[in-house]
């Protein structure tokens, strides 16, 4: 039997993509990340204790680069939790990433998330789909007040 959850709620994310070049290169880098976009979701019954919200990015690499890594920042430069519209209220979650190749990470607080490998979706020349993922204890979400809570990321792309 499914139980319908019903709790006034609403998360928008507000996500920044940056490239940054590798040791010793000087800027423009070749590395794009394109297809970033706010999340914004109404949790659902479908998973068991975790609410998630999910997108895909496009990822522009030199065709001589096989791999990239990813660094994962908070917007107020703290751990990772959307505030509420009154500014007490604290909802935490974890940000995933997720490389098409096998290879994910997960991460609860700002810093680099790991080195991952191009995948084989393309989406463009030189250009490989992977995901992001942000997650939610559905223990945490069903404890705050219905409100609207906001916060951020920035997804942070350089070379090996």
């Amino acid at each position: 039997m499914r139980r319908r959850i019903s709790h006034p709620f609403l998360a928008s994310f507000l996500l920044v993509a940056s490239s940054v070049p590798a040791s010793g290169q000087t800027l423009p880098v070749e590395l794009r990340i394109t297809g970033v976009e706010d999340l914004m979701a109404a949790p659902s019954a479908t998973s068991l204790g975790l609410v998630a919200l999910r997108d895909e990015v496009c990822l522009q690499v030199p065709a001589t680069a096989s791999s990239y890594h990813v660094r994962i920042d908070s917007r107020d430069g703290g751990d990772f939790v959307l505030h509420g519209s009154n500014g007490r209220e604290r909802l935490p979650f974890t940000f995933v990433w997720d490389s098409y190749v096998g290879s994910s990470a997960q991460i609860t607080s700002p810093g680099p998330l790991g080195l991952f490998g191009r995948s084989s979706m393309s989406c463009g020349a030189d250009a490989y789909v992977a995901a992001y993922e942000v997650r939610f204890d559905r223990a945490d979400l069903l404890a705050v007040p219905a409100d609207h809570y906001s916060g951020g990321v920035m997804i942070e792309v350089s070379l090996p």
